[in-house]
């Protein structure tokens, strides 16, 4: 059965403007002509059902089948396991809105607990993982804000809104225009328009910070970015982690570890040498742990201490 399904697809060459003509005319993933169930029949038909002589690739996350739809397109059509369906965006039923209105909403705050949040952590981070290391052509999403991601009835995070997302290529470089949101964008477009999946990391980061804090972090980031991580100023020294997370809930009693380690990968991920990011791979192996340990008490922890995480090595 099969439970998601993400396509990438491409239209062949033609020789004319009027074949061109045809065939975007024809093209079946048209938002004003799309039909999900003929084209879900079509797959079926062209792949004789997922058929193994069809087959072109296999990650982790599912297989890639080649489809030659009737119209003359190629799709690549990637399987997915169902354990992958918490996160990935069905496009309907999203009826608790996005990450960003959840935490604007300060009557309804405490539904969004702790375990709801670090929940939520997790699961962008599986996405970007899935993505960026198991696409059958990586994917860089390239505007991961609070504004898109979006929760189901059940608190389940979803990414949404690939409008600016480009496909990697991992043999030239990959030059863009400037596509994302201030304040999520990695610091490396204001010299360079080179972008690869470390953009992604840093946005995350953001992020990250953003659902433990209950605010987009951007005057902490400020604060952190005039100095480095081996050099702090005394100010950011004193900042404790109790008093950077979201005051509208009470203290994380039986979550403290795991925000922790949310707030240490969150800082990782924001180091302005992009090389010196983790891969999202590494951060969703990290999250994934079932116990944290907690080495310090959760009162007397500060932000300095936060700036040492060893992704390679977790």
């Amino acid at each position: 059965m099969v439970l998601g399904i993400f396509m990438a697809f491409r239209k062949k060459v033609t020789n004319t403007k009027n074949e061109q003509s045809r065939v975007n005319h024809d093209n079946v993933f048209a938002i004003w002509s799309y039909d999900g169930k003929m084209v879900y029949e079509n797959i079926i038909e062209v792949t004789e059902n997922f058929s193994a002589k069809y087959c072109v690739g296999e990650g982790g996350y599912g297989a890639v089948y080649r489809a030659d739809l009737p119209n003359g397109q190629v799709v690549a059509v990637k399987k997915l396991h169902a354990t992958l369906d918490d996160d990935w965006a069905n496009l309907k039923g999203f009826t608790r809105g996005s990450l960003g209105k959840v935490l604007s909403m300060d009557d309804d705050i405490v539904i969004f607990d702790w375990i709801k949040r670090v929940n939520t952590v997790k699961g962008v981070a599986n996405a970007l993982s899935y993505m960026h290391h198991d696409c059958f052509q990586p994917i860089i999403h390239r505007d991961i804000s609070s504004k898109d991601v979006l929760f189901d009835l059940e608190y389940v995070a979803h990414i949404s809104d690939f409008g600016t997302a480009r496909f990697m290529n991992l043999n030239s470089s990959n030059w863009t225009s400037f596509a994302g949101t201030f304040g999520y964008a990695a610091p490396e477009l204001a010299y360079t328009m080179k972008v690869n999946e470390k953009y992604d990391v840093y946005s995350f980061g953001v992020l990250a910070l953003e659902v433990i804090m209950g605010k987009h972090p951007g005057d902490l980031i400020s604060s952190l970015s005039s100095s480095s991580s081996s050099s702090l100023t005394s100010t950011t020294q004193g900042i404790f982690l109790k008093d950077v997370l979201d005051q509208r809930l009470l203290p994380p009693r039986n979550q403290v570890a795991k925000q922790i380690v949310v707030a240490k990968l969150a800082f990782a991920c924001l180091h302005t040498t992009p090389l010196s990011r983790p891969t999202m791979q590494q951060v969703a192996r990290i999250l994934s742990k079932q116990r944290p340990t907690l080495q310090n008490q959760f009162y007397t922890i500060t932000l300095r201490q936060l700036f040492d995480i060893n992704c390679s090595s977790s």
